[in-house]
């Protein structure tokens, strides 16, 4: 609600009986869910207030990120409609890294990938925090984040032991 605030969009909580009225009226009243923020992240500009009230407040972040992924089906195969969903968060500011930095999801392919690891494997790598998913995310969030939609379409990857052996003679 804060972040859609801070946006400039405007709120109404309306009863269901006047949100059905203006359903019969196009565009007239647009219901803010997870599809919506998700369009109104990918739009904002770098310096928004939304933006920067998610750098300030990690908690408003992983609520966020946990809206966002509420109407993906986890488990949907990639080549459905159900996975093919999880390409719709390429772009968004809701990474959250190890390190606690808060990056942009990127599509698949590109040169930084974000990679979901142990608790113990982030403690190895604590020198690459920014690559690493936050481990403590809740575990819904990173179910989501291992599933192989979400690799198949951004820049999120699992911790495999080649990519840890690589990222230990890298800090080391």
């Amino acid at each position: 609600r804060g972040l859609l605030l801070a946006q400039g969009e405007a709120l109404v909580a309306a009863p269901e009986r006047l949100r059905a009225g203006f359903q019969r009226v196009p565009n007239c009243l647009l219901a803010a869910s997870p599809g919506f923020v998700r369009r109104m992240l990918a739009t904002a500009p770098a310096g928004s207030p939304a933006l920067a009230m998610l750098g300030a407040d990690r908690k408003c972040a992983v609520r966020l990120l946990q809206y966002c992924l509420s109407d993906m089906v986890l488990g949907s195969p990639v080549d459905t409609d159900g996975g093919e969903a999880y390409a719709h968060l390429a772009g968004l500011p809701l990474a959250l890294a190890a390190d606690g930095q808060i990056r942009r999801f990127g599509r698949k392919g590109e040169k930084d990938g974000l990679y979901v690891s142990t608790p113990e494997e982030a403690e190895l790598l604590r020198k690459v925090g920014s690559r690493l998913v936050d481990p403590t995310l809740p575990p819904a969030v990173l179910e989501h984040l291992r599933s192989e939609a979400m690799q198949a379409y951004t820049n999120v990857r699992m911790m495999t032991p080649a990519v840890l052996s690589q990222a230990l003679s890298a800090v080391l």
